[in-house]
């Protein structure tokens, strides 16, 4: 199975008037989300099969524009398990009912960043899984995962970066 865990794209501040689960995405993070979405479109890489999206905004819209970019007819299933408050449990629960092929999950830190960790079998996850960011994770069995790479969304006119670990020797 593939796995994609990716962060909501920058948000505007939580502030008077702005409930958090209201908090849609900032102009910039939507340009960030859409150019890394159009990077990742273009590798050889499968492409998810099916959307799983926390229901908050920014979350959302950061889905969306990954299925402008990937294909629009994917389906796309709204998760309270990826609610910042939601647990690795959940989630698990939830990979695991996916079976085989390849699945997306569009949510929150530090909810992703927990299950990255915990599928890696890592103290921690790169950047912390940075707004818009991407952890392609291939899943041999339930619960082991290996990373096949990391993506961090354009901060410059570079576009975004796609890290990938060294081969094993």
């Amino acid at each position: 199975m593939r796995l994609y865990l990716m962060r909501h794209g920058e948000a505007v501040p939580p502030g008077p008037g702005v409930q958090d689960e209201d908090r849609p995405l900032t102009p910039e993070g939507r340009r960030r989300v859409r150019e890394l979405a159009r990077a990742w479109s273009r590798r050889d890489d499968p492409i998810p099969e099916v959307w799983v999206v926390s229901p908050l905004v920014r979350a959302v819209q950061t889905c969306e524009i990954c299925l402008a970019e990937m294909g629009p007819d994917t389906p796309v299933e709204i998760s309270r398990r990826l609610l910042p408050t939601g647990r690795v449990s959940f989630l698990l629960d939830l990979i695991e009912e996916r079976g085989e092929g390849a699945v997306a999950l569009v949510g929150h830190q530090p909810l992703l960043g927990g299950l990255g960790v915990f599928l890696l079998g890592w103290p921690s996850v790169p950047a912390e899984l940075e707004p818009g960011a991407v952890l392609a994770l291939d899943m041999e069995r339930p619960g082991e995962g290996t990373l096949v790479w990391h993506a961090i969304p354009a901060r410059d006119d570079r576009g975004p970066l796609f890290l990938e670990p060294p081969s094993p020797r």
